[in-house]
């Protein structure tokens, strides 16, 4: 069933004299509300929202729900595409003509007036605030996805009187390095297989599969051939390739034993094939890069590069990207949220976010927030069905008291 939905563009004036136009979703709930409605920030930067995976928010919550494309972003403009970036970054080679391509593309975009600069997360938020006064809605309920929370948590900083709560679902913070996070998911995902006996029966030690994968692709990567592309996985790819399994609703943690024994046995299966498929199919610093990465999105490279660039620049994976695109690692003092009920939540096997980092960070920009930890997801936990029922109770109810947390929460890993 199609849901009454309208679209639209807003019209914000920067101070710099740039018009961005913001294209917006509104999604009707089956019964008008007076209830404060929902705003989206869409799913993870740099894509353009899954209208249809989104617009049911209206129906489960019984709210307007408000769905928007960020600055830079699907049918916002300036765009921030980059056609100039058209291969996968892999070998030293391909990597220096990615950092190429990202040049080029700022140098493009600078000549017709658009500043990368200008299109970070302060500047998103005050985008949002003025798609907020443009709709006539005083107060509003903001929902932040994954790489795109940061922008609703800095709204709720900088308007809190036009924020009635806010809920964070998988919010990646500053600072973190899924590198360093992948070695402690494999440990915590090892310990969950022995106490499983099919799985410690199938598999044995995870933790042992882990340094044998790594050592066998050092000496020999795996070629792997699909219909569009020739994919090669070794050493250095199998770290991204594990954060690509573990991140989305759609595999996860319980599916890496599996994986990797298709890698130590050099057998391409259900998971080398699909993760061969996806690098020959996604777009370029996706897969492994992001936390959400479908074959079927058009990422805008420069809305991630100016939106992540200032707090991960400083880091291996974009240093050298960050450094052409010209949007260097910056520290920033920030307030913190107050007077504003907050709903996080989180996976507990984010490859791109420690549970721990997480919550120390949450507790310094958001205190009070009430965290929840999905006890067996990685990234984008609201696309489990459990979460969104916890989800739609709380903001049924009393929002200034914690969420009920449902049975269907609890539960061990059901391995592949």
């Amino acid at each position: 069933m199609i849901q009454e939905h309208s679209c639209g563009t807003v019209v914000a004036r920067r101070a710099s004299g740039l018009d961005v136009r913001i294209f917006v979703v509104v999604v009707e709930p089956p019964t008008p509300s007076d209830a404060a409605p929902i705003l989206i920030t869409g799913t993870d930067l740099g894509s353009t929202p899954t209208y249809g995976g989104i617009a049911p928010v209206a129906q489960r919550t019984g709210r307007r729900t408000v769905i928007v494309d960020l600055p830079g972003t699907g049918h916002s403009s300036p765009s921030l595409d980059c056609p100039e970036i058209s291969s996968h970054p892999g070998s030293a080679a391909t990597r220096d003509l990615l950092v190429g391509a990202v040049s080029r593309c700022r140098q493009r975009l600078q000549r017709a007036g658009v500043e990368p600069k200008e299109m970070t997360t302060p500047q998103l938020a005050e985008d949002l605030s003025s798609v907020m006064s443009a709709l006539g809605t005083p107060r509003w309920v903001l929902m932040g996805d994954g790489t795109t929370a940061d922008v609703a948590v800095f709204v709720a900083r900088t308007h809190p009187q036009a924020v009635e709560a806010l809920v964070l679902d998988s919010p990646v913070q500053s600072g973190l390095r899924p590198a360093e996070r992948l070695k402690s998911i494999v440990v915590e995902i090892a310990a969950a297989c022995r106490r499983e006996a099919t799985c410690r029966k199938s598999y044995g030690d995870v933790e042992h599969l882990w340094k044998l994968a790594h050592r066998r692709l050092a000496r020999e990567p795996i070629t792997l051939t699909t219909r569009e592309a020739v994919v090669v996985l070794d050493s250095t790819g199998l770290d991204r390739a594990a954060r690509w399994l573990l991140a989305p609703s759609t595999q996860g943690p319980a599916t890496l034993p599996a994986f990797l024994t298709e890698v130590v046995e050099r057998r391409p299966g259900k998971f080398l094939d699909l993760y061969a498929a996806t690098v020959a199919a996604a777009p370029p610093l996706c897969v492994g890069y992001l936390p959400k990465c479908e074959v079927t999105d058009h990422l805008a490279h420069g809305a991630v590069l100016s939106t992540l660039c200032p707090t991960v620049a400083d880091t291996s994976d974009w240093h050298q990207l960050c450094s052409a695109w010209g949007v260097g690692a910056r520290t920033e003092s920030r307030q913190p949220v107050r007077e504003v009920p907050v709903l996080a939540l989180y996976g507990k096997y984010d490859p791109f976010a420690d549970p721990a980092d997480v919550r120390r960070q949450l507790h310094a920009q958001v205190p009070g927030a009430f965290v929840v930890e999905a006890p067996k997801s990685g990234h984008n936990v609201l696309a489990d069905p459990c979460i969104r029922s916890l989800r739609n109770a709380w903001l049924a109810g009393d929002t200034s008291k914690p969420p009920a947390e449902p049975p269907c929460l609890h539960g061990p890993l059901i391995f592949s």
